[in-house]
């Protein structure tokens, strides 16, 4: 039977859309998550619903797909899945090169199969998104001889990609690069203007740019109070701070790579950071080739080498999100063993699988730790308990229990909290994920992570 090749890249993106919503767990991840689903629910980024800068077209897109899916959290993990697969074939055509089918099919699977991929499809982040729409500003732009109107089209994409990541604005200039060297800087700040436009006024509609801009200023200023606990991290931080960071930043280059945390993360993902390693050195060698690169991979390229930048100084490179702008050099990387060797690459895009596929298996829950630590309390805690956490207080306002949870931004901040409770619970616990906390003696739950997952953090409640 001779199927055509447009219906093997279907069958290909309908396989990831299912399996990615067949695996989802219908929660948010962290509290940013939880900020996003009470978002869809009430836009007030006063309140952290979600935070500045509002993310306003993920929100917008989030409020379309809960009509169809009738529940915040399953519409934006539909907005997560349809955005991973939209970028995914975006970047087919702008990688594959003079790859032959059989070479460029390898390259899709590898990209899905990728655990950053394949996991941020299927979770509540804004960061899916904000890929999807990175990757089409850089295809409007891809191929021979883009006319004004197509560099138009490319920085309109990327404006709405500013208000679902502003924070990835380090690839407005690495466009404008390539807008510069191609003659099409004016188009391509045109389209920019207009997309920005397109999101900035109605966020701004209701209070005024000026109370707008204040929002901003006060939220950044605590919110960078250390860099975003980026690689360089603030002045105050000490030497095994800095070591730990860059630890996350080589870390969660590795997942990008495709290497999953845990023993079993790396040997499956090993082979598919080799090819990517081989692919870089490709990449270097031909470096000053200009017609080994297309516009929009010199776009996505010089991109990237901003915000590696960013992320050294002003990101928090604890989080695997914050990463994903990386996944299109990945893809141009691996163009060339694609080309070269499609067997090892589909070998290697097979073991990832095969590890995803294990860990999903080994899962003690299919909760985040927060929820695990919910459902903990509400069997086996009575109304008479409170309970003091850092950042995962949030989902207790959006999935509320029992007992009484309170927020600690600090573990100095702890005891005049503690204080202020005129009449104090009986039971009392702290959480492990208040910044500062030295809790002594073991704890009386843990909540850990699943297995390769790149987003949990260990949870831990200790008597108070």
């Amino acid at each position: 039977m001779n199927i055509p090749r447009h219906s093997w890249t279907a069958m290909a993106v309908v396989i990831f859309l299912a399996m990615s919503l067949w695996v989802a767990t219908p929660y948010p991840d962290d509290h940013d998550g939880v900020n996003f689903v009470l978002g869809v629910g009430r836009f007030d980024i006063h309140w952290h619903q979600p935070h500045f800068p509002g993310y306003p077209v993920y929100i917008a897109a989030g409020k379309v797909t809960t009509t169809f899916t009738g529940s915040a959290e399953w519409g934006l993990i539909t907005v997560s899945a349809l955005s991973m697969a939209v970028a995914m074939l975006a970047l087919l055509v702008i990688s594959r090169g003079s790859a032959p089918f059989a070479g460029a099919m390898a390259l899709l699977v590898a990209m899905m199969a990728s655990p950053a991929v394949f996991q941020f499809g299927h979770k509540i982040f804004s960061e899916p998104m904000g890929l999807a729409l990175l990757c089409l500003s850089a295809l409007a732009i891809h191929g021979a001889s883009a006319g004004p109107g197509r560099w138009t089209l490319s920085g309109f994409m990327l404006g709405l990609m500013l208000g679902v990541r502003l924070s990835w604005w380090p690839f407005a200039p690495g466009l404008a690069i390539a807008a510069f060297l191609s003659g099409r800087l004016a188009p391509m700040t045109a389209g920019l203007a207009i997309g920005i436009v397109t999101w900035l006024l109605p966020l701004a509609w209701p209070i005024g740019l000026i109370e707008l801009f204040n929002t901003g200023l006060a939220f950044t200023q605590g919110h960078f109070a250390d860099l975003g606990g980026s690689a360089t991290g603030g002045g105050a931080a000490t030497e095994s701070v800095l070591t730990t960071r860059v630890g996350f930043l080589l870390t969660n280059l590795g997942a990008i790579a495709g290497i999953a945390p845990g023993l079993w993360g790396l040997i499956a993902g090993a082979p598919m950071a080799l090819c990517v390693g081989v692919g870089m050195v490709t990449l270097v060698r031909h470096r000053n080739d200009v017609e080994y690169f297309s516009t929009a991979q010199r776009a996505l390229l010089i991109g990237a080498g901003f915000y590696i930048c960013w992320l050294a100084l002003g990101q928090n490179v604890t989080k695997a999100r914050h990463f994903l702008p990386f996944i299109p050099v990945v893809a141009i990387a691996l163009a060339p063993v694609a080309k070269r060797a499609p067997m090892a690459l589909l070998l290697a895009a097979a073991m990832m699988a095969g590890g995803a596929v294990g860990a999903h298996i080994d899962r003690h829950s299919d909760f985040p730790p927060p929820i695990q630590m919910r459902l903990w309390l509400e069997k086996n805690a009575d109304r008479d308990t409170t309970v003091y956490c850092g950042w995962a207080e949030r989902f207790f306002d959006l999935y509320p229990s029992k007992t009484k949870v309170y927020g600690a931004p600090r573990a100095d901040s702890l005891p005049l909290i503690i204080a202020s409770q005129l009449d104090p619970s009986g039971t009392r616990f702290v959480c492990s994920d208040i910044p500062g906390l030295h809790a002594q003696g073991a704890p009386v739950a843990v909540f850990p992570p699943r297995p390769a997952d790149l987003t949990d953090i260990q949870l831990r409640l200790f008597p108070l």
